[in-house]
């Protein structure tokens, strides 16, 4: 819950916690059916075990990266990710997966691979699903992406944090959750990474950097179980009809957050100018990778139907 202004909270903000701290932790919400899991990991190796969802993922990471991040700081962390690749010895300035301990694509499939640890048949599934996703590269395309992304996070905060206007933005995202104190020291440690050479930017990672990094992460991908809604969270057996689709609603929620919050608020420029952003970063990079995988087939091609396809 973010807040602002008086630090006592209401009672209908305690029972909103009340219900995402019970629906988030408690063991009831976590379904115990082991077919059910296996099912679940079969769906995820049959889908995302192919190399089409690799290509897919190659546009969503940069897309939703460009409308949350901006468009120039994913090309800036584009280039410096790879300069840094390239360099003998090079560190990157965050690794999502031993940095932030990101192992999977979404948040569901770790969770549905820490369940079936109990049970040996759906070991032997959770293997095959993981090596499928391997083997079409899925897995090391996601890891970049989120990379891609993380990165990105970092160039956006130093590029805030250097107009009076992108400080305030900055403060106000985050204050009211984490406090006065956290957010100034979290500024102060971004302006002294932004101040060290390319190739030693990781000396200046912070455990406050790396919280941040996450929480812009997440605010592009469904990388954590919070983010999914209550109503799932409560309800683990919609799990297996509602498998995949974590990608599909986080860009729901985005443009729920960036496009129809600011209608509601009557701010009908900001919403106007954001929902043009959303179909040409979104909705457009989605068009054109579907339109290289038909080429990639064999399917005929058309600048008719990649328009329409970027309408739908």
């Amino acid at each position: 819950i973010y807040r602002t202004g008086s630090d006592v909270f209401q009672t209908e903000e305690l029972s909103t916690l009340n219900q995402i701290l019970k629906a988030r932790f408690d063991p009831a919400n976590v379904h115990n059916s082991n077919f059910l899991r296996a099912l679940q990991d079969i769906v995820y190796m049959t889908m995302l075990g192919q190399g089409s969802a690799a290509l897919t993922q190659v546009a969503d990471a940069p897309g939703i990266g460009a409308f949350t991040m901006g468009m120039g700081n994913i090309i800036k962390s584009a280039y410096q990710t790879t300069k840094i690749g390239l360099t003998k010895g090079g560190k990157q300035v965050v690794d999502t997966e031993t940095d932030l301990g990101i192992q999977d694509a979404v948040y569901e499939i770790t969770s549905n691979a820490a369940d079936n640890n109990k049970n040996r048949a759906g070991k032997f599934i959770r293997g095959a699903a993981s090596k499928s996703m391997e083997l079409a590269q899925f897995k090391r395309i996601d890891k970049v992406g989120k990379r891609l992304v993380s990165n990105a996070a970092l160039l956006k905060g130093m590029a805030d944090l250097k107009t009076p206007q992108g400080m305030k933005n900055f403060y106000n995202k985050y204050s009211g959750a984490f406090g006065d104190e956290w957010v100034t020291e979290v500024m102060g440690d971004l302006a002294r990474m932004e101040a060290l050479p390319l190739n030693r930017r990781h000396e200046g990672m912070t455990f406050g950097i790396l919280e941040y990094t996450m929480m812009e992460l997440a605010d592009a991908q469904p990388i954590t179980k919070g983010q999914s809604s209550l109503w799932r969270m409560k309800h683990p057996r919609a799990s297996l009809p509602l498998a995949l689709m974590s990608y599909s609603l986080k860009v729901l929620d985005i443009a729920r957050v960036e496009i129809f919050q600011q209608m509601a608020k009557g701010n009908h420029r900001e919403a106007a100018k954001q929902a043009t952003r959303f179909a040409i970063q979104i909705g457009g990079s989605a068009a054109a990778m579907g339109t290289v995988k038909d080429w990639l087939m064999g399917r005929d091609v058309s600048m008719d139907e990649t328009l329409e396809r970027w309408a739908w």
